[in-house]
């Protein structure tokens, strides 16, 4: 014989787990909410994806409440019962709040993580100046130890032999050299040679080496920004309009809800 007030029905079933997702998810969102830090930046841009991220879950609950009272009663009206004593009633409520908060959440997010893009993006512009500088500073101390060294005409001209020969020969330290490191000798060689005709000439190689150096420095920096800009845009996409979504949703489900439950019905 079937008993259609079992405690293992259909309904529920449903119902527990309907009010216990709402339940967990209140929870949580009290954990990630106190204190409450709306003007701290870096608090609404680590936190509104938390609460995005778990959005599903009291949207699904609400759904389980909802099919719960349908297979309970065949409606969703509040037939012959006052409808702000039912569980139902709760959840509405609470899904009206959900889609206001994450009306709220959703700009200030979209505010909050731009603003703190426009600092992070600022503070890559200030170290890359700063290492621009230390740059200038190491070329120009190397610049210094280069004009100590042409001065020394023997000491250049053996640097010069020396070179000379590992490249003549092949060889460096019993080893073949190729590759890089036989252009790299042969660009040595070629400096020092120029160096050896006209002093003035390393004036040119610090400057040459100066803007190869700024050249990849600045590269690194551009890519370095343009995929901070980019993973903030994806962030940005991704919680804002989804927190938008979830607004709507639960704005919907408590309008369609109390409507239903006859709340806005003329008695």
């Amino acid at each position: 014989m079937k008993s259609t007030t079992s405690a293992l029905s259909a309904p529920f079933v449903l119902k527990v787990i309907g009010y216990t997702l709402l339940v967990s998810t209140i929870i949580t969102y009290l954990t990630f909410l106190i204190p409450l830090q709306w003007q701290d930046d870096q608090w609404v841009f680590t936190t509104v994806p938390q609460l995005f991220d778990r959005g599903m879950m009291p949207l699904i609950g609400i759904g389980f409440i909802y099919m719960s009272s349908f297979l309970e009663t065949g409606s969703l009206r509040a037939e012959g019962r006052n409808p702000f004593l039912t569980g139902r009633f709760f959840a509405v409520v609470l899904s009206g709040l959900l889609g206001l908060g994450f009306l709220i959440a959703g700009p200030a997010y979209f505010v909050k993580s731009t603003q703190l893009e426009t600092t992070g993006v600022d503070r890559l512009a200030q170290q890359a100046k700063q290492q621009e500088q230390q740059i200038a500073a190491q070329v120009q101390q190397r610049l210094m130890q280069l004009q100590e060294q042409v001065k020394d005409k023997t000491k250049l001209d053996a640097e010069l032999k020396q070179i000379n020969d590992v490249i003549t020969s092949g060889q460096m330290n019993g080893k073949k050299i190729e590759g890089k490191e036989l252009e790299f000798l042969q660009k040595s060689q070629k400096d020092l040679q120029k160096l050896k005709d006209d002093p003035n000439y390393l004036q040119v190689m610090a400057k040459d080496a100066t803007d190869q150096e700024l050249q990849k420095l600045r590269e690194g920096a551009k890519k370095t920004e343009d995929g901070a800009r980019g993973e903030a845009m994806k962030a940005r996409l991704r919680t804002g309009l989804g927190s938008l979504l979830y607004a709507i949703a639960f704005s919907l489900i408590s309008w369609l809800g109390l409507a239903e439950m006859g709340v806005f019905s003329k008695r």
